[in-house]
């Protein structure tokens, strides 16, 4: 079963040609469809002050980047942690920067309800929205996995998106979302007579925002010149647009000593792993 409400033809960047630097592929279910055309505008514009020939590729849905990912092995990419620790996307990718909001560094997770639900319980024999995928071994898609065997009669009905998820229970198609609290956050500001009526009811996880990643084909030249113009993107025209339209106030550095994700932690069965 899926969710009509805000959910429209998955949207691909159109057919393009390898660009000299390689590709950057970016997914996240805290986009809006609406925006990804907006998106690549900036990141495009973002990746030429920045003197790379990057190719800026966002998608709607997860599972269209990972179908691309091994035909045209991109060099960087932005997915959130829990998706780059389950499905492997390529032999390793080392962090690079994240986002910040506020001084934070992660966002929060957490199960959402209209009012008339002030647990879990109370919707029992009724059904959620939460992106997809839905399950695996990352912190928020963990915490999904963990309500689904402690609510079993609970239907989890996949969407693209947060927003989509939370248009979904804003409507009353379904009884509650597992959704990103920032997201939740900027509908509210904007649409306050929707959210009105949702409020938390547990289940609640900190999770990274998605992070920049580097792949195993990123050029280490271009990999330099990436990360010193996201250090300094909060302060170029371009950055602080990009910035804008992901809800972010810029990019943290990531501390050189975090380890890569590899493949060889998701197992033998890695589904991207070219």
């Amino acid at each position: 079963t899926t969710l009509a409400i805000g959910v429209g033809a998955p949207m691909l960047a159109p057919p393009y040609g390898r660009a000299a630097d390689g590709e950057f592929f970016f997914y996240s279910p805290q986009v809006g469809t609406g925006n990804l055309s907006q998106l690549k505008q900036a990141a495009d514009h973002f990746l030429r002050d920045s003197e790379t020939s990057l190719s800026f590729q966002p998608f709607a849905r997860f599972e269209d980047l990972q179908r691309e990912f091994g035909t045209h092995r991109p060099a960087f990419l932005v997915v959130p942690d829990w998706i780059a620790m389950d499905h492997c996307l390529g032999e390793e990718l080392r962090p690079l920067a994240r986002p910040v909001r506020d001084g934070r560094v992660f966002d929060r997770r957490a199960l959402v309800a209209a009012s008339e639900a002030s647990s879990a319980t109370d919707i029992d024999g009724g059904s959620i929205a939460a992106t997809v995928p839905a399950a695996g071994r990352g912190s928020g898609s963990e915490t999904l996995a963990r309500f689904r065997r402690e609510h079993p009669d609970v239907r989890v009905i996949p969407v693209p998106k947060d927003i989509d998820a939370l248009l979904a229970v804003g409507f009353g198609q379904v009884d509650g979302a597992f959704v990103s609290m920032t997201q939740f956050e900027l509908l509210a500001a904007v649409n306050p007579a929707l959210t009105g009526s949702l409020h938390e009811i547990g289940y609640s996880i900190a999770t990274p925002f998605p992070a920049v990643y580097a792949t195993q084909y990123a050029d280490a030249g271009v990999l330099a010149t990436l990360k010193k113009a996201l250090e300094g993107g909060g302060h170029t025209e371009s950055g602080q647009k990009i910035a804008r339209l992901l809800g972010y106030d810029g990019w943290q550095p990531v501390s050189e000593h975090e380890p890569p994700i590899a493949a060889g932690r998701c197992g033998g069965d890695a589904e991207a792993r070219p």
